[in-house]
């Protein structure tokens, strides 16, 4: 049985371009430090193109990114679409050192809880969540709403947010029943949930729910 009838095709395409490369480099003066001087590192240099040519190109993030907006709101921020814009020009303008491409509030809205920010907005499951100094919150994003977090936003670094910040999340990840009429009134006649900035247990995310007219800041995330 041949070289060809017994070879995968990848590699037999690599060995042949090893071979016809360094034929040709025979009449050729020949550095020691060119890889292409040696067949085994030109072996391996054209395996990785090989392998690197044929993967998907996508490297998936590492961990998912918490910071806090850098004013201070009242309750009026909007649908979904306005206050996530607004984090990726907050992260544009005062973060541009953070290694994201994708924004998003920490805020829940009815319908669209916090808790399933994984898969209604595609936020990274099974990677850690930290501040933007890498201090780990939690293990997950699901572990954010397990009762308590590795580390409060305070000890984290997570900056400039007051004693709390707006969340409209409930401690299970869920909608809670005070979001400033879903982010759209900063009056006296409409209540949000805020988190406590100290704290590890579930109040870290569901504290008080003070009236919509108090500015605050809120959470912002990135990947």
């Amino acid at each position: 049985m041949g070289l060809a009838s017994r070879c995968i095709p990848g590699l037999c395409a690599a060995l042949f371009s090893v071979f016809f490369v360094a034929s040709c480099l025979q009449e050729l003066p020949c550095r020691a430090e060119d890889a292409s001087c040696d067949a085994v590192a030109l072996l391996t240099l054209q395996l990785n193109r090989d392998v690197s040519s044929t993967g998907s190109g996508s490297t998936p993030p590492l961990q998912v990114y918490l910071f806090s907006s850098n004013a201070l709101h009242g309750g009026s921020w909007g649908d979904r679409g306005a206050s996530s814009f607004a984090c990726s020009s907050e992260r544009t303008t005062y973060k541009p050192g953070l290694p994201c491409t994708n924004d998003l509030s920490f805020l829940s809205y009815p319908g669209d809880p916090m808790g399933l920010a994984t898969t209604n907005h595609g936020v990274p499951a099974g990677v850690p969540v930290v501040s933007e100094t890498d201090v780990v919150v939690d293990s997950s994003w699901a572990a954010l709403f397990d009762g308590s977090i590795t580390t409060s936003f305070d000890a984290a670094g997570i900056t400039s947010i007051g004693t709390t910040y707006w969340t409209g999340t409930a401690a299970d990840g869920s909608t809670a029943g005070d979001h400033c009429n879903g982010w759209t009134d900063a009056s006296l006649s409409f209540n949000g949930a805020a988190g406590l900035r100290t704290s590890t247990d579930p109040t870290w995310v569901a504290s008080s729910t003070p009236t919509c007219n108090g500015t605050r800041h809120y959470i912002c995330i990135c990947w």
